[in-house]
């Protein structure tokens, strides 16, 4: 792969609290935006890699934790490739490949590492995100360029994570019967579940439908602290119709493969997790359904990270989306994992 080039770069800063930087990396087939913003003066540069396949990096901007985080770190957002605001031709199989995206992943931080030489990287993961910055980490030389992992609500196995999502269904929605609360919509889902004894691929939409009515992905959509700037709009190339049309590619590339033996949803990275060694927080919400707890305990047991150097926080009123259901709980333990000494 060539080296990343920086096709624009501008700053804006007009309107917001704190200085924001945006600029393009082109990796091969995709120009991949990138915001930086928060505190410049921070030893700490955390890199959000955003959940999907298909999401945006930009849109965590508008969530409490990363506000809060950006007030004492600085925190740079990546758009993947053929998602949230990238551009170029590059939502087919091959582009969209894992080993693709780890290869965007590492242009990305050799560039922060270039033009912020004074910060160590600190990669922060959420959903996909964890899985992506998983599979990085798993090759030696990459896992070099980066000071830390943050890893967040993210499955390593993607055939483990829906069996234990299955299971989180299957109790919920027992729970649901036994309490008299829509009892016959629910044995109807018990049923369906007896007739699927295994999440594949091409039934993943009927159970994530299930996962979001039990508050498997956001347990309260009335709780959640989400405030959109006006920058967001006027200062950044951000661009909803864009977002969508990627996103909805992406997935039909990604994820709506049917039950062939490479589709991403088949994916297992459990057997390389032993070679990630660098210091790591875990963060998962008690009542995430999607990527359910159960995940990261394992991810927790199979790193070989010093057991004095690793820590799994739970996050006890969140589902999959703590840095906005509890913000405060998220940004503090991430504040406190990033506040022992420099190695």
């Amino acid at each position: 792969m060539r080296a990343p080039a920086v096709v624009m770069a501008v700053v804006a800063a007009a309107g917001c609290g704190t200085p924001e930087e945006i600029f393009h990396v082109r990796s091969g087939d995709a120009d991949m935006p990138v915001w930086l913003r928060g505190d410049r003066s921070s030893p700490w540069l955390l890199l959000l890699v955003h959940g999907g396949p298909g999401g945006s990096g930009e849109a965590y901007q508008d969530a409490g934790g990363f506000r809060r985080l950006e007030e004492r770190f600085s925190v740079a957002y990546w758009d993947q490739r053929a998602a949230g605001s990238s551009q170029g031709n590059a939502a087919t199989a091959e582009s969209l490949a894992l080993e693709r995206h780890a290869g965007d992943l590492d242009a990305v931080v050799q560039l922060l590492g270039q033009r912020r030489p004074d910060q160590q990287i600190v990669l922060v993961g959420h959903s996909w995100g964890g899985m992506l910055t998983a599979a990085y980490l798993e090759d030696a030389q990459r896992q070099a360029r980066v000071a830390r992992w943050v890893c967040i609500d993210g499955p390593t196995s993607f055939p483990e994570n829906e069996q234990l999502s299955r299971e989180w269904v299957i109790a919920q929605a027992q729970a649901r019967v036994d309490a008299g609360d829509d009892a016959d919509r629910w044995r109807a889902v018990l049923a369906w579940y007896d007739e699927h004894p295994e999440i594949t691929p091409s039934i993943i939409y009927e159970h994530f439908q299930n996962v979001v009515a039990l508050g498997g992905l956001v347990r309260d959509a009335a709780a959640l602290e989400v405030s959109a700037s006006p920058s967001l709009v006027y200062l950044s190339p951000f661009g909803g119709l864009a977002t969508l049309s990627n996103q909805q590619a992406t997935i039909d590339v990604m994820v709506a493969q049917g039950d062939a033996p490479d589709s991403l949803l088949r994916t297992d990275l459990n057997a390389g997790l032993s070679g990630i060694s660098l210091p790591a927080l875990l963060i998962w919400g008690r009542f995430d359904g999607d990527v359910p707890l159960g995940m990261g305990e394992r991810l927790l047991q199979r790193i070989s990270t010093p057991a004095s150097d690793k820590r799994l926080v739970v996050l006890e009123r969140s589902a999959h989306a703590g840095y906005e259901e509890e913000p405060d709980a998220f940004a503090g333990a991430v504040v406190e994992f990033l506040s022992s000494p420099l190695p």
